[in-house]
């Protein structure tokens, strides 16, 4: 089978299943899950695909991820390409689904539900120590998805980082708020006064607590400044709080082990 993944949701996804070799085409931000980029091309980013590249891998099978990539599935899809359009990550359960959806499509089905099981117990080990905490009790979190200088977005209910948050003993601020991801407005953020932020960022900032707090100044007026909970938590292959794959169970686990007082 060659197949042509154009989110690192499926990237990473299908090399668990063992499907690393047939993967022909890929996103330069596919990389980091892969071991090697021998015999793969990268065919465009998330918005934009090279037509003529990916005609001349004549991929089998082409992967998407529902919102962003709504537009290039439907041109795909037109111009003949058969596509899997990977579900919006509104929580945890979705993200294990997608394995099972992925790994029944590509012939790896018991790969994928042996993958998916083991998912669900180390899911359920930190939801075993933090679902009887009551809410008032838990840590307040406000997210910052630090997308440059001048833009941040942050969660609400309908996200699986919210959801990730809350297995982890926490609360997120806006969970509230019944959307995904959205422009982040600092003036409300300070309102809800968060006990702590979490703020995803890319790693070739190399943001320091110092740097953000510069940057956001509306930040100093929340409790998480005052009692200096503020953590950089840069993208990478195993904590990433913008990655909706298999591995954001591990920034669970992460996430778990910070919010603990």
């Amino acid at each position: 089978m060659r197949i042509v993944s154009l989110t690192p949701v499926a990237t990473e996804t299908l090399v668990l299943l063992g499907l690393e070799d047939e993967l022909v085409g890929v996103t330069p931000y596919c990389r980091l899950y892969l071991s090697s980029m021998e015999g793969k091309t990268i065919v465009g980013t998330c918005l934009r695909v090279d037509l003529d590249k990916l005609y001349g891998l004549r991929p089998d099978l082409v992967i998407t991820q529902e919102p962003v990539q709504s537009a290039i599935a439907g041109e795909l899809m037109g111009k003949g390409f058969q596509v899997y359009r990977v579900r919006a990550h509104t929580n945890i359960h979705d993200i294990i689904a997608t394995v099972v959806d992925l790994g029944t499509l590509t012939g790896r089905y018991w790969e994928a539900r042996e993958i998916a099981a083991s998912l669900e117990e180390r899911l359920l080990r930190v939801l075993s120590k933090t679902r009887q905490i009551p809410g008032p009790e838990r840590p307040r979190v406000f997210v910052d998805h630090f997308w440059n200088y001048q833009t941040s977005s942050t969660v609400g209910g309908l996200s699986y980082v919210d959801d990730g948050v809350w297995v982890a003993g926490g609360i997120n601020v806006f969970h509230d708020v019944l959307r995904g991801f959205f422009d982040a407005n600092y003036e409300e953020a300070a309102a809800r006064d968060p006990d702590v932020i979490l703020v995803s960022v890319e790693p070739h900032y190399r943001m320091t607590v110092e740097k953000y707090v510069k940057l956001r100044p509306a930040v100093r007026r929340m409790r998480a400044y005052e009692e200096g909970r503020i953590h950089i938590i840069p993208e990478g292959r195993k904590v990433n709080l913008n990655h909706p794959g298999p591995s954001f169970i591990d920034t669970v686990e992460y996430l778990y082990a910070l919010l603990r007082y």
